[in-house]
């Protein structure tokens, strides 16, 4: 293996963690303390990254923020996400799994 590999190996690591975190996370549109949980989860994440800014922004009482590379504040592609999920009465639902090591 090489350092690439190791360095990549930890990378998709650490992205895997924080996914199964964020899946944790039960942000329905009626539960707007985890909502709000969710969205400053990953504003944290980004916020700490060498060479990323975030731009928050609220419309209709819902946060959101822009990351992008410092000083592009109009870059060629946009990505979008959204961070709320569905309503399910079963907690167990917000869980997650690794089979076959991926």
């Amino acid at each position: 293996m090489t350092a690439t590999d190791a360095a990549y190996d930890r990378k998709l690591e650490r992205i895997v963690a924080l996914t199964r975190d964020l899946v944790l996370i039960p942000g329905t549109h009626d539960r707007v303390a985890e909502r709000k949980r969710c969205y400053e989860f990953v504003k944290n994440i980004l916020e700490v990254l060498p060479g990323i800014d975030v731009q928050e922004f609220e419309r209709n009482k819902y946060p959101s923020f822009v990351a992008h590379p410092s000083g592009h504040t109009t870059p060629e592609i946009l990505i979008c996400a959204h961070l709320d999920v569905i309503d399910h009465p079963d907690p167990e639902t917000y869980r997650s799994s690794i089979r076959n090591g991926s």
